[in-house]
């Protein structure tokens, strides 16, 4: 089981608190074993496809298992920076000392679209240090976080396995998706794309983000883990 979860910046904004998380099914089940059939939950955590009917069944090599476990807390990685702060004073004898303190991090969901270097400007002058050092100088990908950076633990309450295109209204809204939610239709979003809603705005983001992973894109209809629980400030 992964001891970790990547969540997006605009699904975080909802943090703390219940929020929804898509992600594409590792390895995508063949299409054989799909076709026609519909996924069912075995038991918590484990999906099969079964044909429709009466009776359902399916062989153990035939079963999906959700890669983390309902009630288990792990860490959350989100988009971050490495900054140090940086002291200037005057010693004896009239030189001019710079201390570099201990690094810490900053959340790219706490800055919205601002810069990295925005964000040195709103850290220097919330913390009152002389100077901020940005390490590496911009945001960085949540895969790089360390586990000792990560402020939240997402507890998995709820899974189901399903199309992403069967992703419901009220899960693009826990997802950190609204309404009209700031994109404007254009060349990369779904055909059936307006807007008006929480799906739609869901559509598009992956509708952009996959358009060029053959097996991913909203066309091809991936199957996804639809994952719903509590996100909460952890201890550190």
């Amino acid at each position: 089981m992964p001891s970790t979860i990547i969540i997006p910046t605009h699904t975080l904004a909802r943090a703390p608190g219940r929020v929804c998380v898509v992600i594409p099914t590792r390895p995508q089940p063949p299409e054989w074993l799909t076709q026609g059939r519909e996924p069912w939950e075995i038991r918590p955590g484990l999906w099969g496809f079964a044909a429709p009917g009466p009776v359902r069944a399916c062989r153990s090599e035939n079963t999906l298992p959700c890669p983390y476990q309902l009630g288990v807390p792990v860490l959350v990685r989100e988009g971050w920076l490495h900054y140090q702060p940086v002291y200037s004073y005057m010693a004896s004898g009239g030189r001019w000392i710079e201390e570099i303190g201990d690094g810490a991090a900053a959340y790219r969901a706490d800055y919205g679209d601002e810069s990295a270097e925005n964000a040195r400007h709103t850290i220097r002058l919330l913390g009152g240090h002389d100077d901020v050092m940005i390490n590496g100088g911009h945001w960085r990908s949540p895969a790089t976080m360390p586990a000792w950076a990560a402020r939240y633990a997402f507890t998995p309450e709820t899974v189901r396995c399903c199309r992403v295109q069967e992703v419901t209204e009220e899960e693009a809204g826990l997802a950190g998706y609204e309404p009209y939610g700031g994109r404007v239709s254009g060349p990369f979003d779904p055909p059936e794309y307006d807007g008006g809603t929480a799906r739609d705005d869901f559509a598009s983001d992956w509708w952009q983000k996959y358009r060029a992973r053959p097996g991913r894109r909203w066309d091809d209809n991936p199957s996804v883990w639809v994952i719903v629980g509590d996100v909460e400030r952890r201890e550190r």
